[in-house]
């Protein structure tokens, strides 16, 4: 939602204090948004002096339904839709060749690859899908992007559990999967473990 109308840097929250603070002066962020599970991260971004908006779930409400606090309403700096050439996502890198850097992609190209995922995929609508990269990665933007262009449902697990992974794909009638040769590896190994329950997808 918030990628729809504004520029978004998933920012990794278990990093340690000194990288934290050295990727926030590097994207000058209006405002941080924080899952309410996360009370330390929460403290030491306020206490940076940082603008903190904390997402809690609705456990009675809609699926992905969510409450932010404190809802403030402010003037837009840009009113109006987004443009094609506005940033859309900065995708902090690792630093492997240096200081970590921002690298920006427009709105347009968020769209572009969202669409050319979704075909290259074959993902068509009603379909749900799940994947296991981390929040601040660009494969989960881009699959998650793609999914929703093409009508489809993403199913996010806070983490990967290969006990409750058979579960999952049965209850919420997993299509497809996205995920490494780590995830993978794991997702083989607990269906031969339970070859029954495996079956039913």
């Amino acid at each position: 939602g918030i990628a729809d109308t504004a520029s978004v840097a998933p920012l990794n929250s278990k990093l340690p204090p000194s990288e934290l603070r050295a990727a926030l002066t590097r994207v000058p962020f209006d405002a941080l948004v924080v899952h309410s599970a996360l009370p330390d991260v929460i403290e030491f971004l306020k206490g940076e002096g940082h603008r903190v908006l904390e997402v809690s779930p609705v456990s009675s409400g809609v699926t992905g339904q969510v409450l932010v606090h404190p809802l403030e309403k402010q003037p837009c700096a840009k009113p109006g839709a987004v443009e094609p050439e506005d940033v859309g996502s900065v995708q902090m890198t690792t630093g492997t060749t240096g200081h970590p850097k921002g690298a920006l992609s427009t709105q347009g190209a968020i769209a572009m690859r969202a669409c050319i995922g979704a075909q290259s995929r074959g993902i068509s609508s009603g379909e749900v899908g799940t994947v296991f990269s981390p929040p601040y990665v660009s494969a989960l933007f881009n699959r998650v992007s793609g999914s929703l262009v093409a009508g489809g449902t993403m199913l996010l697990s806070n983490g990967f559990d290969a006990k409750t992974f058979l579960d999952d794909l049965i209850e919420f009638k997993v299509n497809w999967i996205g995920g490494g040769p780590a995830f993978l590896r794991e997702i083989v190994r607990a269906a031969r473990a339970d070859p029954e329950r495996a079956k039913q997808h």
